[in-house]
């Protein structure tokens, strides 16, 4: 369930922002207009690491983290 307003909701659950749905996440990224943002809630701190750096590998911004007790949530603008 999104908490943050944001364009688009993506649940990466306990396996986090990594391998597919890494991908999976890029394609909604991409597919949003810039300036459009992209919650993402992920259970996995690592992943969550990496995730940052992609981000910024990318361009996209985060913009918030918040934490929850039924999973971490990021806001990214594309």
């Amino acid at each position: 369930e999104p908490l943050l307003d944001a364009d688009a909701f993506y649940d990466a659950g306990e396996g986090g922002c990594a391998g597919p749905a890494l991908g999976e996440i890029n394609a909604i990224l991409e597919a949003l207009s810039p300036g459009q943002a992209l919650e993402v809630r992920s259970e996995d701190a690592t992943g969550r690491e990496n995730f940052r750096a992609y981000c910024r590998l990318k361009g996209f911004s985060i913009e918030r983290e918040v934490e929850h007790p039924e999973g971490d949530r990021l806001l990214v603008r594309r």
